[in-house]
């Protein structure tokens, strides 16, 4: 049915996958960037006192949510950072498709 040549190519095709797989830290790069971007929106609402300014807020409302949370807001400048370089870690494969190959 099969051949001892078959069988190796397989075999020798099935660890090339598995090694290129467990050696791609640009895949958990995705995970890394949701999880970095919730976690710095999550730490800077529990740590702040007040709620987030929404859109349309007034100056003065911004600039004291901003100066009396300070901790807040870095926590959450920090976690979006750190996603956006997580998401272009990950992006990054599909803008040079030739160098998978």
């Amino acid at each position: 049915m099969f051949s001892k040549r078959d069988i190796q190519t397989h075999a020798s095709k099935d660890n090339l996958m598995t090694s290129a797989s467990s050696h791609d830290s640009g895949a958990l790069s995705g995970a890394v960037a949701g999880i970095s971007f919730v976690g710095g929106v999550a730490g800077a609402v529990a740590l702040a006192d007040a709620p987030y300014p929404w859109p349309g807020s007034e100056p003065a409302e911004i600039r004291r949510y901003f100066r009396g949370n300070s901790g807040a807001a870095r926590l959450s400048v920090v976690g979006q950072l750190i996603s956006a370089a997580s998401l272009a870690r990950f992006a990054a494969p599909a803008s040079f498709p030739g160098r998978l190959r």
